[in-house]
């Protein structure tokens, strides 16, 4: 039988648990922006081009481009004469990198992997990069076994700190057009986040029923409980419905069950944690 720890040990150690497990919070939101900043990098010529020409401009709102509608059929780049015509001067030494790097990005970046024209070389590794930040910080300073399950909370920290940057992957209009990539070339990454939030919810369920010594049934009789259950539900139905055939063939009743569901997720996560309620804290501690 394990003997209990004094009260200030045990405090300490919840301590010590919670600090640790905000520097793991911290390390992935520091890491998330040093991918951001290296990816900002590589694309900073496209970047410069985005707003040279002016295209951050346009598609922020719902009307139409008036550049693009008086666009007729004479006023074509292959047309001899024209003035989009590429002039046969000696470019520049800057137009002649800015066309060496845009041939060796594209032959790097947009190398297709395993002979599968939607997986390319640059999705790959963001891919991968994204997936090595978030195992690094599910076990940072969280090695060992016994140390994974005291700290149980952790992987729904990693998964809560995830949530705005899915939010923001989602929409049309999000940070990533400002790298001049457009919704659909990026869209993976609202997907794999939105896959490592559900698994790291998971992994906290997971920990959290190994952890508990209370009967299930009595379990579902905590709020608690019942809407973090609640909350994990309805992101494993989102997943399911985000499944490509599923998604492609009744894809306005995906739009309509992510739309709801995520509602839903909120109330249900803002039910589950108690630290959330800022306004009642506020009011108990006034």
């Amino acid at each position: 039988m394990v003997e209990s720890l004094p009260p200030f040990t045990a405090q300490a150690q919840k301590i010590a648990q919670r600090q640790t497990t905000t520097e793991a919070s911290f390390f992935l939101l520091g890491s998330l922006l040093g991918v951001f900043v290296l990816v900002g990098l590589l694309r900073a010529p496209f970047t410069i081009i985005y707003f040279i020409t002016g295209r951050f401009k346009q598609g922020w709102t719902l009307r139409r481009n008036s550049q693009t509608s008086e666009v007729t059929s004479f006023r074509n780049w292959r047309v001899k004469g024209s003035r989009f015509t590429i002039s046969g001067l000696k470019p520049r030494r800057t137009q002649q990198l800015f066309i060496e790097y845009l041939y060796w990005y594209n032959r790097v970046a947009l190398q297709s992997v395993w002979r599968c024209q939607l997986l390319t070389l640059a999705k790959l590794l963001i891919a991968l990069l994204y997936i090595m930040v978030v195992i690094l910080s599910l076990f940072w300073k969280n090695w060992r076994a016994d140390e994974f399950l005291s700290r149980f909370r952790r992987p729904a920290f990693i998964a809560t700190v995830q949530l705005p940057l899915m939010f923001l992957l989602a929409m049309k209009n999000n940070i990533c057009g400002f790298l001049g990539v457009g919704f659909e070339r990026i869209n993976f990454l609202h997907r794999l986040v939105g896959r490592t939030v559900v698994l790291c919810s998971i992994i906290h369920a997971v920990l959290i029923l190994k952890v508990q010594v209370f009967p299930l049934r009595e379990l579902f009789k905590q709020s608690t409980f019942m809407f973090g259950m609640i909350s994990l539900a309805t992101m494993i139905f989102l997943t399911l419905t985000s499944i490509g055939p599923i998604r492609k063939r009744f894809y306005q009743c995906f739009l309509a069950v992510h739309v709801l569901g995520y509602i839903l997720l909120l109330f249900a996560l803002w039910k589950h944690v108690e630290a959330t309620h800022l306004v009642s804290n506020f009011w108990k501690t006034n």
